[in-house]
């Protein structure tokens, strides 16, 4: 025969079921942000890769709005359409071609999106988690 938890065993469950959930969600929390910074990520590349394919297609005196971030445009004329600048970072610019720019963009677009399927994986895992103990919680703890 089983001996039957006692009501303070039952409690240390619960703590202890209370403390991973509160983790799970800071986990999920987490992941949502990070989620969050990789779609906006994302859609700065692919403005940037947009622009960079059809730059070739400009020509230099026609006036074109460029975006600076934010949905903000500036209107302007393509002065150079074979290079541009790239941010290699530490606020330092490098002249690149464009089509390098483009590959280089595609390649961030790859990347992020890699990214945030296993952030999506990973937050569908600590979701799956949180649900579970809360049917624990549920099972010993009935309103």
């Amino acid at each position: 025969m089983s001996k039957k938890p006692s009501a303070a065993d039952i409690q240390k469950q619960i703590d202890q079921l209370l403390y991973l959930l509160e983790l799970y969600e800071a986990q999920a929390k987490t992941l949502n942000d990070q989620l969050r910074l990789i779609e906006l990520q994302l859609t700065e590349f692919k403005s940037a890769k947009e622009l960079l394919d059809s730059l070739p297609n400009i020509s230099l005196d026609k006036e074109v709005l460029f975006p600076i971030g934010g949905g903000v445009y500036i209107k302007g004329k393509v002065a150079d359409s074979e290079t541009v600048l790239l941010d290699v970072g530490a606020d330092v610019l490098s002249e690149s071609t464009v089509k390098d720019a483009a590959e280089i963009a595609a390649k961030s677009i790859n990347d992020l999106t890699d990214a945030k399927s296993k952030i999506e994986a990973s937050l569908t895992e600590t979701i799956k988690k949180s649900n579970e103990i809360r049917a624990i919680l549920e099972r010993l703890a009935p309103r």
